[in-house]
């Protein structure tokens, strides 16, 4: 008698267990949108797939980087800082909340990547790059119609017709000027020789560093005498600002290649040539640019 009331009782759980199944699951017009419908909304803070992101509580934020990568000028210098900027803000709402934390994590890693363009300098923003990388981050978001096309052009830089603010006459003067202080100086160091060739401590070598030492004062002179001119304004043309760069660094070489590395009296043949020939390098630049400059 007792087994018996066991196993009225066993089935009885049973039965309540499977009508506590059925009232759980929901009824058919309760359904979900199926999660390939685009049009379907998604429900705040869900995804449509496992370690996909609802981008909707993120819209504005979101809208502002891509207005920034799709529609910035490329000649603006702190366009990558501002994205970079946004892009760590919003990586910084993941991260803290403790969900998509991965997505957190992509969006800090594409902000320090962007942020790390500006670093070098003058030069137009590499958009399509930027924009390369943020879809690849995007894809960690479901997809909304709101988000900008992937396939639309790149924003090109545009050139200006007359640079502004820059006196080109004055420009290619500095770069004639230290065209010749480059010439003289490929020519006078030379006629010093090596000082390795003379014996330590002779009257020799001593006599070489003295007439060199004497040199380097009238050197430095002469490069005083060559002044460069305004730099060019920070709107200017981005070429512009590349010649104004690498003239000023031609200048700065001419002036660093008289220092003798280590403990060494002054420099040797092949520093001076080294030197030189990459003061070359950058006059070459930056008359090549200065070309089309006009």
């Amino acid at each position: 008698m007792a087994r018996g009331g066991s196993s009225i009782g066993s089935w009885a759980a049973i039965l309540v267990v499977g009508a506590a199944v059925l009232w759980l699951l929901p009824s058919p017009g309760d359904e979900p949108a199926e999660p390939d419908d685009p049009a379907a909304p998604l429900p705040s803070g869900l995804a449509l797939v496992p370690g996909v992101a609802d981008p909707s509580p993120q819209r504005v934020e979101i809208s502002g980087i891509e207005t920034l990568i799709w529609d910035g000028d490329p000649l603006d210098f702190g366009l990558p800082g501002r994205i970079s900027a946004r892009s760590m803000e919003l990586a910084q709402e993941y991260l803290e909340s403790k969900k998509q934390q991965q997505l957190g994590l992509e969006l800090m890693t594409f902000a320090s990547f962007v942020g790390g363009m500006s670093d070098g300098g003058y030069g137009a923003a590499d958009l399509a790059t930027i924009r390369r990388e943020w879809l690849r981050v995007r894809a960690g978001f479901a997809p909304a119609t709101w988000m900008r096309d992937a396939d639309a052009p790149v924003r090109e830089p545009a050139t200006p017709t007359q640079p502004s603010g820059v006196d080109l006459d004055a420009l290619t003067a500095y770069a004639d000027g230290l065209e010749a202080l480059a010439g003289r100086a490929a020519t006078e160091t030379a006629a010093f020789g090596d000082w390795h060739d003379h014996p330590e401590r002779s009257r020799e070598r001593g006599k070489l560093v003295d007439r060199y030492n004497d040199w380097v004062r009238g050197w430095d002179a002469e490069l005083r005498k060559v002044q460069p001119p305004a730099r060019p304004s920070f709107d200017a043309a981005t070429e512009l600002q590349m010649v104004w760069q690498e003239l000023e660094q031609a200048h700065t070489g001419l002036r660093t290649m008289t220092v003798a590395p280590g403990s060494w009296p002054m420099p040797d043949q092949s520093s001076f040539e080294r030197d030189l020939g990459l003061v070359e390098m950058q006059l070459v630049g930056a008359r090549a640019k200065l070309q089309k400059l006009r």
